[in-house]
């Protein structure tokens, strides 16, 4: 059985189109570019809050679909990333019907792109070549479709970056993205979808407090609903899972919201629903009235994040107690994958380019402290043994101790390590413990290699350029290899209890086990089928066309009724 597929590249698009990479998060350039945006969006955020911006120049509309007795909705979140994985997803979200078990399962009136719509954080051309033309390539705009389905989009922290200034252009400008048309003229928004069930889309801005006219804006929308109807609500940020984390403001803001315009309004929180973490989990609960859920669907395109550090149980949220059901990948398979950073090397090169700057720049700045008595040929003269690992390094502390500068950057490396610590997971004493032991472990192996190649290469006094030169050679390539291998080790056994989940993942770069769900919304039933995709295609380009294998979907579990 033949199952190629093609699909004909925009004619605007075919002389610039690039089929882009996962972002490369341990790109040092890349590092620090998203380091820099998030510092800036949290420092200037709040004082330049396009929310309020916006709130000037809406009106108070929401959106109403009840009038359709059969009504289906995508969830999608956390995409525009690399092509294979978002076109992937994008690809069935725009196939007219999927079949999942002998049901028929018909393309969304309406798609919810539930935050972070593109990575690594928000410039114009991102959003475009990420995101953007993918969705094109997979539905083309067709300006005669009366009946193509209407878009809907919540920022998450990557659209908040550049203060939403990209997002409220693409999102709230009634353009289109392939054939979805978006509706929306505010980062958030209300939509009836039954005479008793609605779906609000909430934007708390980088776990910032609530704009005021947000919160005013519900409360105009609550006084439309009837008492006793049901709410679906989109935030960006699984904040429930905070719960109980007095450091993290999210749920906070997130449980006031509920209280004041969902349980005092006397409406009914059926379903959450939220990205951010890059896999499917499900939560469920129950209080006075009946069961509750809760799920992350954050599988849109962006790297794999872990299952298996997922809490089971979480007790501290307002609804009650709530347990974990189900998970995509498994926690089996997550486990597993944890144990790919032992081939972080060969999975980020860029860092092994920067680690062996950073040991050639340590070892020169070790012989330049040395430049009177030079420590390579002393070091040359001392066979590598365990027996002389004493007398080794004494010669090597020697000489760091009485070099300001080189102190200064031993201390940076322990400090910087220290910085990178995960301090929001807890196993505060672990955490630090194991970042001290980390950096320490970096200048031990840049002193060790040093040693053992002062030996193979000036042994005999053959301190010369041709030495000198093999030398740095072999240590920015073995030092940039072992040095990252370190890092991929740390990050492995932090994530062993719970740390670095992000870190640890965002290394692989994984394209697969992506997710997206698909609701069927009728009187009194709301049906959710969560749509898994274990291996993302490998698409080419041929000619003016873009050709792969039809991507193989499977439902994660069972559809998740609700009766209204």
């Amino acid at each position: 059985m033949n199952n190629k597929i093609s699909y004909p590249i925009p004619k605007a698009k075919i002389e610039d189109f690039k089929m882009k990479s996962m972002t490369r998060w341990y790109n040092v350039k890349q590092l620090a570019a998203t380091g820099l945006k998030s510092i800036i969006s949290a420092t200037f955020g709040s004082y330049a809050d396009r929310r309020e911006i916006q709130a000037a120049i809406s009106g108070n509309e929401s959106f109403d679909y009840s009038s359709e007795e059969d009504l289906w909705v995508d969830y999608v979140a956390d995409l525009g990333d690399g092509f294979n994985s978002t076109f992937t997803v994008a690809s069935l979200l725009a196939e007219s019907s999927l079949t999942n078990e002998g049901l028929d399962l018909p393309r969304g009136r309406v798609l919810i792109m539930g935050g972070d719509q593109v990575y690594p954080f928000a410039k114009r051309e991102y959003y475009e070549e990420r995101m953007g033309v993918p969705y094109e390539i997979a539905f083309p705009k067709c300006e005669e479709d009366s009946s193509a389905p209407h878009l809907f989009a919540i920022p998450g922290n990557h659209d908040w970056y550049d203060g939403l200034a990209n997002f409220l252009k693409i999102f709230c400008q009634e353009r289109a993205i392939g054939n979805w048309r978006s509706q929306q003229h505010r980062s958030y928004f209300a939509i009836k979808l039954s005479a008793n069930l609605w779906l609000w889309g909430i934007d708390i801005q980088l776990e910032a407090d609530i704009d005021r006219p947000q919160l005013m804006y519900f409360e105009k929308i609550s006084k439309q609903i009837t008492a006793g109807s049901n709410i679906i609500l989109c935030n960006a940020l699984p904040s429930w899972s905070f719960a109980g984390d007095k450091k993290k403001k999210s749920y906070h803001n997130l449980s006031f919201f509920e209280k004041k315009y969902i349980v005092e309004k006397g409406f009914r929180l059926v379903l959450s629903l939220a990205g951010d973490e890059h896999c499917y989990a499900r939560y469920t609960g129950s209080d006075s009235i009946g069961p509750f859920h809760k799920i992350i669907a954050g599988g849109g395109g962006a790297f794999l994040q872990p299952t298996h550090n997922m809490k089971g149980k979480i007790e501290d949220i307002r609804e009650g107690a709530m347990k974990l059901e189900k998970t995509f990948p498994s926690k089996e398979t997550s486990y597993r994958m944890l144990f790919l950073n032992m081939l972080f090397p060969f999975k980020n090169p860029d860092f092994v380019v920067f680690m062996g700057m950073f040991y050639l720049f340590l070892s020169w700045m070790l012989q330049s402290a040395s430049l009177y008595r030079p420590i390579f040929p002393k070091l040359s003269k001392i066979l590598p043994a365990i027996v002389n690992v004493e007398p080794a390094f004494e010669k090597i502390l020697q000489v760091i101790l009485y070099n300001p500068s080189l102190l200064i950057l031993v201390l940076a490396v322990v400090l910087g390590m220290v910085a990178f610590a995960d301090k929001h997971a807890g196993r505060l004493p672990f955490a630090y413990t194991a970042s001290i032991i980390h950096g320490l472990g970096h200048i031990f192996l840049g002193l060790l290699l040093m040693w053992l190649l002062s030996y193979v290469n000036f042994n005999g006094e053959k301190y010369n350029l041709s030495t000198i030169s093999l030398f740095s050679l072999e240590m920015f390539l073995i030092g940039g290899f072992l040095g990252s291998l370190l890092l991929g080790i740390y990050l492995m056994t932090c994530n062993l209890v719970g740390l670095h989940n992000k870190e640890a993942f965002s290394s692989l770069r994984g394209t697969g086990y992506k997710n997206f769900l698909r609701m069927h919304i009728t009187k009194d039933k709301l049906t959710i089928y969560p749509i898994g995709i274990e291996h993302a295609v490998s698409w080419k380009r041929e000619g003016n066309n873009i050709v792969g294998i039809k991507p193989e979907y499977k439902p994660i579990e069972t559809p998740l009724e609700i009766w209204l």
